[in-house]
């Protein structure tokens, strides 16, 4: 089996759950981006939703796994105001020349936003994502996400 990597940003941690759900599944390394900039409270989330319309990038704690010892990379990022956040954003263009496969798991507020950062990701990268699945907060929230992630999961072993 392959080697993946799951990396993963998550401001109040549904991402997060939905990040560590398909690790789990899939046995394989995870690690989460910290942005280092303060995006809690209702003035981090306006400049949260800003920095991402805006494209900007951010500092992020040095990771510690490198994306290029493996074979497959799966991002699991919120869409913020229809964008990558910044941290992802960052993540991926400091490491794009090591980026290997590709594949996304997009959590959204509303269903079909997660298309946008899949565009996004490949026009950064210049890489097709293998895979993709949107999971709603709605879904996590109700705890109603892991049959989506398990079909997720199931179309990537072929592929590992």
């Amino acid at each position: 089996m392959a080697k993946t990597l799951l990396v993963f940003y998550s401001r109040k941690g549904k991402t997060k759950t939905v990040a560590e759900e398909t690790s789990k599944l899939l046995n394989c390394d995870l690690e989460e981006i910290i942005d280092l900039k303060k995006r809690t409270g209702i003035l981090g989330f306006l400049g949260a939703g800003r920095d991402a319309f805006l494209k900007k990038k951010t500092s992020i704690k040095e990771p510690e796994k490198n994306p290029g010892e493996y074979n497959l990379l799966i991002i699991a990022s919120p869409v913020w105001a229809g964008n990558l956040p910044p941290a992802i954003r960052t993540y991926i263009e400091r490491f794009q020349a090591q980026l290997p496969q590709l594949a996304l798991i997009g959590t959204c507020g509303f269903k079909g936003n997660s298309s946008k950062i899949a565009v996004e990701i490949e026009k950064i990268t210049g890489k097709k994502l293998i895979a993709t699945v949107e999971v709603t907060a709605k879904e996590v929230s109700e705890n109603n996400y892991k049959d989506k992630i398990q079909d997720f999961v199931n179309n990537l072993k072929p592929i590992m």
